[in-house]
């Protein structure tokens, strides 16, 4: 984390931090790129086991893409909801993180299913799915959460 304060505030001292909405989305784009450090691990290792390297790559991935997403997104909620409905909608965001664990418990059921390779793209998929999203809606989200 304080590597990512000082990474942001070096960016807002020179005019070029990104907004939260885009915050959150280069957090799902690193999720997805880390889910493909997997796949391209898989792939390459050819049957074998993947180099322990490559999970301590996947698992940093990750950590820093919920950095990048997730206190960003409480801060976005808790600054941009109105006083009356603040506290519901921070509640929101912590349910939204219940029913998303739910998912990926449910998601993980998936594993013994498919082979490796397939189960981590399809996670970097919905985590790139996450980012087209804001690829495609940021500029009008971004506009609409400005303080009027």
């Amino acid at each position: 984390m304080p590597l990512l304060f000082w990474i942001w505030r070096r960016q807002a001292s020179r005019r070029g931090e990104p907004d939260d909405i885009a915050k959150i989305g280069m957090g799902a784009w690193i999720a997805a790129a880390s889910n493909l450090i997997l796949v391209i691990a898989i792939i390459a290792s050819g049957g074998a086991p993947v180099h322990p390297i490559v999970p301590f790559l996947y698992s940093a991935g990750l950590g820093i893409s919920f950095l990048y997403y997730w206190p960003t997104l409480l801060a976005l909620v808790s600054r941009a909801a109105p006083a009356k409905v603040n506290a519901t909608l921070m509640g929101l965001v912590f349910m939204s993180l219940f029913i998303s664990n739910n998912l990926i418990g449910w998601i993980g059921g998936f594993y013994e299913k498919m082979r490796p390779a397939e189960f981590w793209a399809m996670h970097a998929a919905i985590a790139a799915g996450g980012g087209l999203l804001v690829v495609l809606f940021g500029r009008c989200l971004s506009r609409a959460l400005q303080p009027a």
